[in-house]
């Protein structure tokens, strides 16, 4: 379940994310190339022109009237062109700016509804999952809380990390059995883990070996006794198993390290 909300997260990254900060980024850009688009193509030809009447103006006298009607000219011209410009400038910083910020918004506030209700609907479905789970295999976890207290003799303890319930004390009639040089280890019944060997409580192979077990009666509920059990004859019930090589391939897996 945890896969699809992972999946799900990345999904909204990819097209959602990061194709709108691409967007962003190139308009950002269109909007540095219309900026310099009106310095070159605007502001700095009228300057020019403006630099080349004002020179031509200057070689009259002073008192010559197409010399103050020149003045007058490149003085509306470059107030003109000032405010032409600089409201362009602004105009077009303004509207780039507030585009950008109010998707910039936008995007972080969908993604961020969409992160957390894809979270909140994973916990639910995941919580809804385990609790169907559980009914289905509710025989088998009946049963092996029956099976762990007449041989135990103690109260289960439950594994916050792995979900399952442990009878780890090792007295009764499960530790005659294991020092007497008898018996399995550890037995799983749904999501009741029976540890014939009480040190096999505290190892993390083996509390994982039992978890693929736990996993197994999710599937199978209440057919995996009727599956497990009529295959004992044939293939034992260690390693050469079906049902438990996974098992086994996991155990090996954290004692060689493999997390």
């Amino acid at each position: 379940m945890f896969v699809v909300c992972a999946w799900f997260k990345q999904w909204v990254e990819r097209n959602i994310r990061r194709p709108v900060v691409r967007w962003i980024e190139r308009q950002e850009r269109r909007c540095e190339e219309y900026r310099r688009w009106v310095e070159e193509r605007v502001e700095r030809p009228i300057d020019e022109w403006v630099e080349r009447t004002e020179r031509r103006c200057s070689q009259r006298p002073w008192w010559h009237p197409l010399r103050w009607f020149c003045w007058l000219t490149t003085t509306l011209v470059k107030v003109t062109r000032w405010v032409i410009v600089t409201v362009g400038k602004w105009v077009t910083y303004v509207v780039c700016r507030l585009v950008t910020v109010l998707v910039k918004v936008v995007v972080w506030v969908v993604v961020t509804v969409l992160e957390w209700v894809s979270y909140i609907l994973c916990i639910v479905v995941h919580v809804l999952l385990y609790v169907l789970s559980n009914l289905w295999t509710l025989p088998n976890t009946l049963l092996g809380f029956l099976i762990g207290l007449l041989l135990t003799w103690c109260v289960p303890s439950f594994d916050t990390k792995r979900l399952y319930w442990k009878f780890c004390c090792g007295r009764g009639i499960s530790g005659l059995i294991h020092r007497g040089g008898r018996g399995p280890r550890a037995t799983t019944l749904g999501y009741a883990v029976i540890f014939w060997d009480p040190s096999a409580c505290r190892e993390d192979a083996v509390l994982e070996h039992e978890l693929v077990h736990v996993h197994q009666y999710n599937l199978l509920g209440p057919f995996f006794l009727l599956i497990y059990l009529p295959l004992v004859p044939f293939f034992g019930s260690g390693r050469n198993h079906p049902l438990e090589k996974p098992g086994y391939r996991r155990q090996d897996e954290v004692e060689g390290g493999g997390g």
